[in-house]
């Protein structure tokens, strides 16, 4: 809950001396554009010369969310009203006293406490008379975690995983993606054991159907057993849903402990390891499996990355994180786009190992641009989100699909489906779209399943206006690649128009797909990211 005065607001907005009283509204976990409307008396005319420079103090003094903003404006009577500019709804307001009350406090949040004068402070809640006496506990948590690239993390002449964050205790506990094990388990072993260091190894299994509660509970089992301490990291090796599960684990274990990703798929190095997002799913009773429903925004103090392990992953895997680095070239980075068009199809025959620079530069630019665009918006108060491309139609289609998609397959699908209806918008050219097409198929990228029809992806337009807070806020690209923009007025005949033109442009370019025979409610589970 983000607290502001408002009637110092008001007062200060107006050129005239600060009132007392505090109103409180959403405005650090708004999900959409919040305004702080500063209305001045009419009687006052220097108040309108005055609130240009005042609101600008005003935006710096109360150190507001980046998705809120302070408006002036003048009516008859002095007050202050914190609005949501999606809702004619008012959240709260209050009216001041009169200008000539003296000044009531110094800080924004109210009377400081004397022994946490920065932090807890005493106000009244004028706004409602039952409420006798109110404080605010203010606290600025720091996040700070380190995304490192390396050469052969487990050769041990590289010492990383032997020294960093290493605790007293001189000891490890890791969690390993079972499949993970069975390829480097016996070097993870002899790389511990050359720097001397004991270590419990926990293996769980990675794929999206084993990432539940039962895969918590046994780390948790271990983690009890082996008697970690609360400073002491968590080592997590593997894929994404290996570092999803250990990265809520460790947020509950002790209310919280340190853990490290290291993955090990591509996937993985350019998507789950950069974010502080964690979970699994959840079976609902009601509407069964429910993609990422349970979790927590919770970061590592640290991701090790490395390449090489990429080595070991089949070609349906590397097309599979090539999904994700796809999304971000298009709406994100033409360098990137221009680098997959000429080089993607190598890249994934060399498994990311070719001696030119193209795969470090491919990596390094997907992991910069995902830490770009999540870094000022770490908890997502804002919604409108660049990276969300290729996740709002690919969450039911990863479901209800047969046979079953990989997460970046549907991610895929999803992002050329938004193509066309860029396209059908006249937001881009129908060369860029077939261009964009055509790279695509180069990568052997899928773009089409059988399972998507107006019923399927309606139902996952309504899964993501529910996640996004009551909007589509979905991300489009327009005018050329590396722009985007959001839409929130897509229509069902929109849908089944860009299906049509979907299976039309399969057609002319030779991609076989047969029409989804699903019917309406089959199969169809309400995931969420």
């Amino acid at each position: 809950m983000y607290t502001t005065p408002a009637a110092f607001v008001s007062a200060y907005a107006a050129g005239s001396a600060v009132a007392s009283g505090t109103a409180s509204g959403p405005l650090a976990s708004a999900n959409h554009k919040t305004q702080v409307v500063c209305r001045a008396s009419a009687q006052n005319p220097d108040a309108r010369n005055k609130r240009a420079r005042n609101t600008r103090r005003l935006q710096r003094f109360f150190r507001m969310p980046p998705n809120v903003e302070v408006v002036a404006e003048t009516s008859n009577a002095m007050s202050t009203t914190a609005t949501n500019t999606s809702s004619p709804t008012t959240v709260e307001a209050i009216t001041p006293p009169s200008a000539t009350s003296p000044r009531a406090f110094k800080s924004p949040h109210g009377i400081p406490c004397p022994q946490a004068p920065y932090n807890v402070f005493t106000h009244q809640v004028r706004y409602n008379p039952q409420c006798e006496k109110g404080w605010t506990n203010t606290y600025d948590l720091p996040v700070e975690y380190t995304v490192e690239l390396y050469q052969n993390l487990l050769d041990i002449k590289n010492d990383a995983l032997a020294t960093r964050f290493m605790p007293e205790e001189r000891r490890r506990f890791i969690v390993v993606d079972e499949a993970v094990m069975n390829l480097y388990g016996d070097r993870i072993e002899s790389y511990f054991k050359h720097y001397d260091i004991p270590v419990k190894i926990v293996t769980i299994l990675g794929e999206e159907e084993n990432k539940t509660f039962v895969a918590v509970e046994k780390i948790l089992e271990e983690l009890c057993e082996f008697g970690l301490h609360r400073r002491e990291p968590i080592l997590a090796i593997g894929g994404g849903v290996v570092l999803d599960i250990v990265g809520f684990t460790a947020s509950m274990y002790r209310r919280g402990v340190p853990y490290i990703r290291v993955p090990t798929t591509l996937l993985a190095i350019v998507d789950a390891s950069v974010g502080v997002k964690t979970g699994v799913d959840y079976v609902s009773k009601s509407k069964g499996p429910l993609k990422n429903r349970v979790g927590a925004f919770y970061a590592p103090i640290a991701a090790f990355l490395d390449k090489s392990f990429i080595r070991t992953q089949d070609e349906r895997n590397l097309i599979n994180g090539m999904g994700e680095i796809m999304k971000l070239a298009l709406i994100k980075s033409p360098e990137l786009f221009s680098i997959l068009e000429k080089d993607g199809a190598r890249l994934i025959r060399e498994k990311f190992q070719g001696k030119d620079r193209a795969a470090d530069r491919v990596i390094e630019l997907s992991i910069q641009m995902m830490l770009e665009e999540l870094g000022p918006n770490l908890w997502e108060f804002k919604l409108e989100r660049c990276v969300d491309y290729g996740h709002s139609f690919s969450k039911i289609i990863e479901f209800v699909a047969t046979p079953a998609l990989m997460h970046g397959e549907a991610v895929n699908i999803d992002g050329f489906f938004c193509i066309i209806l860029s396209h059908r918008r006249k937001w881009i050219s129908t060369e860029l779209r077939d261009h964009i097409l055509q790279v695509m198929l180069g990568m052997n990228l899928p773009v089409v399943d059988k399972c998507m029809t107006q019923d399927v992806m309606c139902k996952a337009l309504a899964d993501a206006i529910e996640h996004r807070n009551g909007a589509q806020r979905m991300p489009l690209v327009r005018n050329a690649i590396g722009q985007c923009d959001f839409a929130n007025d897509i229509t069902p005949e929109e849908v089944q128009g860009a299906l049509n033109e979907l299976f039309s442009m399969c057609k002319k370019f030779g991609v076989q797909v047969e029409r989804c025979t699903i019917q309406s409610g089959e199969n169809c589970v309400v995931p969420c990211v």
